[in-house]
C-alpha cells in the first residue's frame, strides 16, 4: 500500500515538474534603462493594468496595481487562460502615466517554442497601443482577431510598453533587451481549436412562399467561422450570405419552383460545402383584410391605433408583420370614419 501510494505521489510530481517546465521557458526580456515610473522625474512607460476579454466580453484575466516590470514576469503562473484560434479577443490596458506617453506591443507564442518572433507580433508597438491611456477607468481599447495555429499546447501572451522618452518597440522586439524605460508583462495561455465546421444546414419545412426571407441556420455556429451562401434564381434577393444564418427570398416566374442553397463554412484553413434545395411557392388562400383598434373609443386630440388582425399573414406586405396604424383625431372630427386597405401579392383588398 505505502509503495502504491509513493508511486502515485512520484507520478504527480513527475507531472507538476513537466509542466513548469514547459511553460518556463520564455525568452527573457529587458528594458534597459529600468522603469520608467521609478524614476524621479516619471519617465513612463509603465502599465499599471491589463485586463483580456473573449469574444462575448467575458473577461479572461484582469489586473491592476502592476507598476514596474523592467524584467519580463509571469502574472498569472500556473494558472493558464485559455485563448481559442481564430476567435476575437478584447485588450484594454492603462499605463502609469508620466511625463512622457507609453506605447504598448503584444506577442502570442504560437509555435509554443517560449519565442516571440516577428510573426508571432499580433500587435505591432507602432499600432493602436502606441499612446495609452493612463486612466484605468477609461482605459485604451483594441479588438484583436487571433491567428490560426495547429495543435494545442501552453504558451505565452507578452505585453511589452516603453515610454516614449526613447520608444524604439518594433515587431522583432518579443524578445532581448530594448533601450528604454518600460516592462514586460506575460500572460500563460492555453491554446486551442475549435472542432473542424460541418457543412450543414437547415432548410424550413415550408410552406415557404415567395417574397418572404427564409432563414438557413447553419449546424455549425461560431464567431471564428466564415460563412458563404449561394442562393440560386432566378429573381432571388439576397438578404445576408456571409452570417451563419444565410437569408433570401425570391420571386418566382411559375411557382411552385425548387432552388438550389449552397454554404460554405471555413476555419482556419479548413473548408466544408453543402448544397440542400428549397421550394418556393405562392400563398394558396386568399388574403384577408380585417384589423382591430387598439381602444373602443378615443377622445379627440388623442390618437386612435389601428393593428393588422393577422400580422403574421405571409400574403401581406412579403410576410412583414403590419406595424400598428396611429391616426390623429382632430377636434372637429366628433364621429370620425376611417378607411382600411390591406395589400396582399399585388391585390388590393
Amino acid at each position: 500500500m505505502k509503495t502504491n501510494l509513493l508511486f502515485r505521489v512520484l507520478i504527480l510530481l513527475a507531472f507538476y515538474w513537466l509542466y513548469h517546465q514547459e511553460v518556463s521557458a520564455q525568452c527573457s526580456a529587458n528594458a534597459s534603462w529600468g522603469c520608467g515610473s521609478g524614476s524621479w522625474t516619471n519617465y513612463g512607460g509603465d502599465l499599471q493594468s491589463i485586463i483580456v476579454k473573449d469574444a462575448a466580453g467575458g473577461t479572461l484575466a484582469s489586473y491592476s496595481g502592476l507598476g514596474c516590470a523592467s524584467t519580463n514576469r509571469t502574472l498569472n503562473s500556473g494558472k493558464p487562460i485559455d485563448l481559442i484560434a481564430g476567435q476575437q479577443i478584447t485588450i484594454e490596458v492603462a499605463s502609469s502615466g508620466g511625463s512622457w506617453n507609453t506605447g504598448v506591443g503584444i506577442w502570442l507564442d504560437q509555435n509554443y517554442d517560449g519565442s516571440f518572433s516577428t510573426s508571432e507580433c499580433i500587435l505591432n508597438p507602432t499600432g493602436s497601443l502606441y499612446i495609452t491611456s493612463s486612466n484605468p477607468s477609461s482605459p485604451s481599447r483594441v479588438t484583436l482577431t487571433l491567428p490560426c495555429w495547429s495543435g494545442s499546447g501552453k504558451g505565452y501572451l507578452r505585453f511589452r510598453s516603453l515610454s516614449h522618452y526613447s520608444y524604439n518597440l518594433n515587431t522583432s522586439s518579443g524578445c532581448g533587451s530594448v533601450t528604454g524605460y518600460g516592462s514586460i508583462n506575460d500572460l500563460e495561455v492555453n491554446l486551442k481549436r475549435l472542432p473542424d465546421p460541418v457543412a450543414d444546414f437547415t432548410v424550413p419545412r415550408g410552406p415557404n412562399y415567395e417574397r418572404t426571407t427564409i432563414k438557413f441556420p447553419a449546424s455549425s455556429q461560431s464567431p471564428a467561422y466564415t460563412y458563404n451562401w449561394t442562393f440560386a434564381g432566378p429573381n432571388v434577393s439576397v438578404v445576408n450570405n456571409n452570417s451563419s444564418i444565410g437569408q433570401a427570398k425570391w420571386l418566382p416566374v411559375s411557382p411552385p419552383s425548387t432552388h438550389d442553397v449552397t454554404m460554405t463554412v471555413s476555419y482556419c484553413g479548413v473548408s466544408a460545402t453543402r448544397t440542400k434545395q428549397v421550394t418556393i411557392e405562392q400563398p394558396k388562400a386568399p388574403p384577408v383584410a380585417d384589423f382591430i383598434a387598439k381602444k373602443n373609443s378615443v377622445e379627440i386630440f388623442n390618437n386612435a391605433e389601428l393593428v393588422d388582425y393577422q400580422p403574421m399573414d405571409p400574403t401581406a406586405g412579403f410576410g412583414k408583420p403590419f406595424l400598428p396604424v396611429v391616426i390623429y383625431i382632430p377636434p372637429a372630427s366628433k364621429t370620425p370614419c376611417f378607411s382600411w386597405m390591406k395589400w396582399a401579392s399585388g391585390i388590393f383588398v
